[in-house]
């Protein structure tokens, strides 16, 4: 059963630099994240099992974040994030 979009997340980061989102993988799971990305904001890896992001200019940019099992076409949870750059 997919669960309804949550309310949005924020996080905050420094131009440039990489930006840790609050999802990521344990791969304990066959779940995974994917992210949908703004113009000018770009994957930028993982650490500690988080997702990081890095955007190139200052700014508001809103990500979506989808958990799905790969083998579904039914996502599990869609989440906004709301990523603020100075």
């Amino acid at each position: 059963m997919t669960q309804e979009p949550r309310q949005e997340l924020e996080v905050q980061g420094r131009v440039g630099e990489p930006v840790a989102l609050p999802v990521g993988t344990d791969g304990a799971t066959p779940y995974a994240w994917t992210l949908e990305l703004p113009e000018g904001v770009e994957a930028a890896g993982t650490h500690d099992g988080r997702l990081l992001v890095r955007a190139d200019e200052p700014g508001s940019h809103v990500l979506i974040a989808t958990l799905a099992d790969p083998a579904s076409p039914t996502p599990m949870t869609v989440l906004p994030i709301r990523l603020t750059v100075r």
